[in-house]
């Protein structure tokens, strides 16, 4: 009965039969700092961002929707590789003069949306950015994240023989397509 009476919150999973568990939730940070560590003396990264809004949305029929925007953020790889560490910004904003009056505010925006059939859908937006694109620099950083694969860099052509779908991305072999003759 002591149990009982601590319990402020019961959610959806905690009563039998109950509703499911709505919540609504925001937290907004004017300035953070992400640092990205393998172990304590091992830095790989570090993220700064300016204003960020993340909100978690779960609707009673079990649908989960998150958004995470910042309206300035800059990725600084802190390796002292000399291959690289001349360059220790791999991604930041372009000049604030570049926006235009009436842009949205959000350099970075992830929205994810979760269903229980488990099809989620998610999407990542970096607007008006300059990203240095230092192949050994990236997967540095990359090895603070296990089991990502490596990234398929493609320059303008190749884009544009591939096609997307969903969140990967396929080269279309043109010698491997059939030939049709003109009558």
């Amino acid at each position: 009965a002591a149990y009982k009476k601590k319990i402020m919150v019961h959610f959806g999973y905690d009563k039998k039969d109950g509703p499911p568990t709505t919540l609504h939730f925001t937290i907004d940070i004017s300035s953070v700092i992400f640092h990205f560590c393998i172990c304590d003396n091992d830095h790989v990264a570090d993220v700064e961002g300016s204003k960020m809004k993340w909100s978690l949305l779960k609707k009673k029929n079990r649908v989960s929707r998150q958004v995470l925007t910042f309206d300035s953020i800059r990725l600084s790889q802190t390796s002292s590789n000399k291959e690289w560490a001349g360059v220790p910004e791999l991604l930041f904003p372009l000049k604030e003069s570049s926006r235009r009056e009436g842009d949205i505010a959000a350099q970075l925006t992830y929205e994810s949306t979760s269903r229980p059939t488990g099809d989620n859908a998610r999407t990542l937006t970096v607007k008006d950015a300059c990203i240095f694109l230092i192949y050994p620099a990236w997967m540095y950083v990359k090895s603070f994240f296990q089991n990502l694969p490596n990234p398929d860099i493609m320059d303008k052509e190749e884009v544009q023989s591939s096609v997307q779908i969903a969140d990967r991305w396929y080269r279309i072999q043109k010698e491997c397509l059939p030939h049709v003759h003109d009558s």
